[in-house]
């Protein structure tokens, strides 16, 4: 069909025979390395925008963790600083008085405090009053300890003041411990241990 064009095209003109160079044929060999070289350039294209994606990416996640490190620490400290004015609040609850007067003060700060724990918990704060609990060393510090026969391991029998604990992705950090008191199972007399083996 090609060759039919050329010789329609040529009908009207006047060209001496053999005067019309012939197109060259296309070198294959030529073509195919300009193809594969195409290939190559298009596959490390590719390739560098993979990794320049994974880097970004990976950069996003990076900067997201740190910055929720960054809010976390901030709010820590923040709570820190506000969590002795919530025991001076819970100091005033502890008043007993039957002067209307105080009973209406002390109604005031008990809504005062509620919402002070409302606003904790919405950033995921909460107290830890672990009464009757096991003595954890990691939520609790012992501020005095009693030997009693009646427990038969560490637990905790009194609370001086709450501790505060913070989630965060499923982990929770302490802001404060607990302050308790804790009761430990007495130790056995070994002269006493040892007048009863005998």
């Amino acid at each position: 069909m090609a060759e039919e064009t050329k010789e329609s095209i040529l009908e009207g003109v006047d060209v001496a025979p053999g005067s019309v160079e012939a197109e060259p044929e296309p070198s294959s060999k030529g073509s195919d390395s300009e193809l594969e070289q195409a290939r190559n350039e298009a596959r490390e294209m590719r390739d560098s925008w993979n990794r320049e994606r994974a880097e970004f990416l990976n950069f996003k996640k990076r900067t997201s963790v740190e910055m929720g490190r960054v809010r976390s620490h901030a709010v820590k400290g923040f709570v820190s600083g506000l969590l002795p004015v919530l025991d001076n609040l819970n100091q005033v609850l502890m008043t007993k008085s039957t002067d209307p007067a105080v009973v209406g003060y002390v109604q005031g700060v008990e809504m005062i405090r509620a919402e002070f724990i409302n606003v904790l918990a919405r950033e995921n704060i909460q107290s830890v009053r672990p009464v009757d609990e096991a003595f954890d060393p990691m939520r609790m510090e012992a501020i005095a300890v009693e030997e009693t026969d009646t427990v038969d391991r560490e637990k905790v029998v009194e609370v001086y003041q709450d501790g505060f604990v913070m989630s965060i992705d499923g982990n929770v950090e302490v802001l404060r411990p607990a302050r308790v008191r804790v009761a430990r199972p007495a130790k056995k007399n070994e002269a006493g241990a040892q007048n009863e083996n005998s």
